[in-house]
């Protein structure tokens, strides 16, 4: 994904979804303490999505933080995301689902979008 002004392509919802619930190991500035060794450890965090609700809200972020040399800047991503209208499975990302076929109540149809048109100091907001 990249800031404003970049050329980028379209990026697949499931895709986000993907990243979402990767594996990821914290950084030197987001040490956790852990309290059996009682030291500061670069951990593991994960995010899993255990049920989903009967109405689904993804909201999605759009700003990244790019480190300057005495300051963070802040840019919208203007990435376009793709996403399916109908049946937007989320078996793979359900912990309790095992990924299995059935999964009656994990698929959703697009019910509505809202879009952020503008820059992060101004713009418009259409549904």
């Amino acid at each position: 994904m990249g800031g404003a002004g970049r050329s980028v392509d379209a990026v697949q919802l499931q895709d986000c979804l993907r990243l979402f619930t990767e594996k990821e190991q914290l950084g030197e500035d987001d040490l956790w303490y852990c309290p059996k060794c009682k030291d500061h450890v670069a951990a593991f965090k994960k995010f899993d999505l255990w049920t989903v609700p009967d109405v689904l809200i993804i909201h999605l972020k759009r700003f990244e933080y790019i480190s300057g040399q005495y300051f963070m800047a802040r840019e919208k991503i203007e990435s376009l995301v793709s996403f399916p209208i109908q049946n937007l499975d989320l078996r793979e990302f359900t912990a309790n689902s095992g990924g299995s076929t059935g999964g009656a109540g994990q698929q959703f149809d697009l019910f509505a979008v809202s879009e952020h048109m503008g820059t992060q100091h101004g713009g418009h907001y259409t549904a």
